[in-house]
């Protein structure tokens, strides 16, 4: 009788959960904010009662944007039963652990990831982003709107290139394609910052209205102070990858009117995200910037998905089922090779904010 109590008494076992993400170097910033998302969205859930009568485990790595690393991180994960992982944050450690998942079976939900390569195969990855040719093509429509810059420079982290060089080549075609002329491309290696005020002059040498800077937060802030050291007038403009709330933090006066596309609809007025700005606000301190959001929606879509699937069924065919999930400010549709559909937004820095422009 007593064996017996205690087995109808005992809690049933934690639903495994992983994250990869960068959480250390050069581009942390992002990797914690997309962390700090899917850890409320855990805890959020959890406060309701998990999946199934189950509490939710967020088990986090730190894969330092080094592909060992990441790898021995994902292996870790799997031994012990994850379910699922959500992550990575970077291309590159993208392009390392997607083999691994379909080797695996084990589904991988990249946050802040997105390039062609990947978001195009039948694969046991998903992106809670549109592909990088997508961005790649408003941010053109940005700069040219925007910016009326139609002679073009553009730098990008080499480091970065399953995501940098084809949003360059993407972007770039759509400027030829609507009469504008990108006069140079200057690869560079995030790791040497002294060579920033090089790249500077090469940027600058053939006379651009513009310069576009494909790089993360960190370096666009150091891009931008050599830039307009050299010339203070210069307009430039960057991705989605650098607009989180480090390039302001770190760009100072040298950002100011900086054209940045941003993955978030700063002033949504949506009672969802409100509600959730409010909640990340009083659990980490400050507000949420989009790789914080996009960590959120990410992880909501994995738990929609597990309260969902069917007996014998594995989460990526649960996911593709059901389709259009709800996200912070618009739903996110996937596609058949797992990718959502999401907007962007431009901004410009102003006094040391984003301010929209639509």
């Amino acid at each position: 009788m007593q064996l017996g109590l205690v087995a109808s008494c005992a809690q049933p076992e934690p639903v495994q959960l992983g994250f990869i993400g960068e959480l250390s170097g050069r581009g942390a910033d992002m990797g914690l904010e997309a962390r700090n998302g899917a850890v409320l969205a855990v805890e959020e859930q959890n406060q309701t009662g998990g999946v199934d009568g189950r509490s939710l485990n967020l088990l986090i790595e730190d894969d330092g944007r080094h592909p060992e690393t990441a790898r021995q991180a994902f292996n870790r994960l799997r031994s012990k039963g994850v379910v699922a992982i959500l992550g990575p944050t970077s291309s590159a450690i993208a392009r390392v652990l997607v083999p691994q998942a379909n080797e695996t079976a084990l589904l991988l939900m990249g946050i802040t990831v997105a390039p062609n390569e990947l978001t195009e195969a039948d694969d046991y990855f998903f992106s809670a982003l549109s592909s990088t040719k997508i961005y790649a093509r408003r941010n053109a429509q940005y700069v040219l709107q925007h910016l009326n810059a139609r002679r073009l420079s553009i730098a990008y982290d080499r480091g970065e290139q399953a995501f940098t060089r084809s949003w360059t080549e993407d972007f770039s075609r759509h400027i030829a394609d609507q009469g504008g002329e990108v006069l140079t491309t200057v690869p560079f290696d995030s790791s040497n910052a002294t060579g920033f005020s090089n790249v500077a002059r090469q940027l600058l040498t053939p006379r651009p209205d513009g310069v576009v800077l494909v790089a993360k937060s960190v370096d666009t802030a150091l891009l931008a102070k050599s830039l307009r050291t050299l010339n203070p007038d210069i307009p430039i403009s960057t991705t989605e990858w650098g607009g989180t709330e480090r390039l302001i933090k770190l760009g100072g006066r040298y950002v100011e009117g900086m054209l940045v596309a941003q993955l978030l609809q700063r002033d949504s007025s949506a009672p969802y995200f409100l509600a959730f700005q409010e909640a990340y606000r009083e659990r980490f301190g400050d507000l949420p910037g989009f790789a914080a959001t996009t960590g959120y929606n990410a992880t909501r879509v994995l738990i929609e998905g597990l309260k969902a699937r069917r007996s014998g069924e594995h989460l990526k065919d649960t996911l593709l089922r059901i389709g259009t999930f709800r996200g912070l400010q618009a739903p996110l549709a996937f596609d058949r090779f797992g990718n959502a559909t999401t907007k962007s937004y431009p901004t410009l820095v102003r006094q040391g904010r984003f301010v929209p422009l639509e």
